[in-house]
């Protein structure tokens, strides 16, 4: 790797920090709601089914942030849902609260949300909901941001990519970050885990070339409760 890329890189991790690790990009978002939104703050009806989830994300189409959102800001879920506009932040965030209560697989077993992962590249950047079974066995996050307990949990991620159908069958949010970079035929540069509230940072970690190096910024944290292929320029 030539020094330029590790110092564009470098910049993108400096750039991952303090955006999501210490939080300015869920902070911004939620003073953009209180602002612009505050009208459309209530929770929608929840769903039970990965098809329900599905048919409301058909509903959204990609949309670009605006100047007012400086560009990225997430919209509350009922907002994104009437104005029938977002991107894939704003999808995830939707995912998230209508599958607050669980959401039933083909497979018959409950999923329930965990978190949206932001996973960032050079260039680009990608936000999914993340949903797994069995969350409630899942106490703290590993230092792969496996679920830890003694249990091995599976993951799945659900965004505004392939019409909002659950992509991967992943075992950490590492694993989920490699899916999303391979389908943007990148590396991934961080990943950031927050709530659907966007009330904190859960878990953090920069990632190294192809994912090989990995350094920890945050130690485990628990999750808590449920409610706590092709390349593409946008997310």
């Amino acid at each position: 790797m030539s020094n330029r890329s590790l110092f564009i890189k470098s910049l993108y991790r400096v750039g991952c920090f303090f955006s999501l690790k210490c939080g300015l990009y869920y902070r911004w978002s939620r003073i953009y709601r209180n602002i612009y939104e505050h009208e459309y703050s209530d929770d929608i009806d929840p769903v039970h089914s990965f098809a329900a989830i599905e048919e409301h994300l058909s509903r959204v189409t990609w949309t670009k942030d605006n100047w007012r959102m400086l560009w990225d800001a997430i919209s509350y879920p009922r907002q994104t849902l009437i104005s029938g506009k977002g991107d894939c932040d704003d999808a995830s965030v939707l995912a998230l609260n209508i599958g607050r209560d669980g959401v039933i697989g083909d497979d018959g077993i409950v999923w329930e949300p965990v978190g949206m992962l932001s996973v960032v590249g050079v260039g680009w950047g990608h936000n999914v909901a993340v949903f797994g079974t069995p969350q409630k066995t899942c106490i703290h996050i590993g230092d792969e941001g496996e679920c830890v307990n003694g249990v091995t949990a599976q993951l799945c991620h659900v965004s505004n990519w392939f019409g909002g159908r659950p992509l991967g069958n992943c075992g950490s949010l590492i694993e989920i970050a490699t899916d999303v970079a391979s389908r943007m035929r990148s590396d991934a540069v961080c990943l950031s885990l927050t709530n659907e509230r966007l009330s904190r940072c859960i878990f953090y970690r920069w990632l190294g070339s192809h994912n090989k190096e990995c350094k920890d910024i945050s130690k485990c944290d628990e999750i808590g409760a449920t409610n706590g292929r092709e390349k593409s320029s946008r997310s």
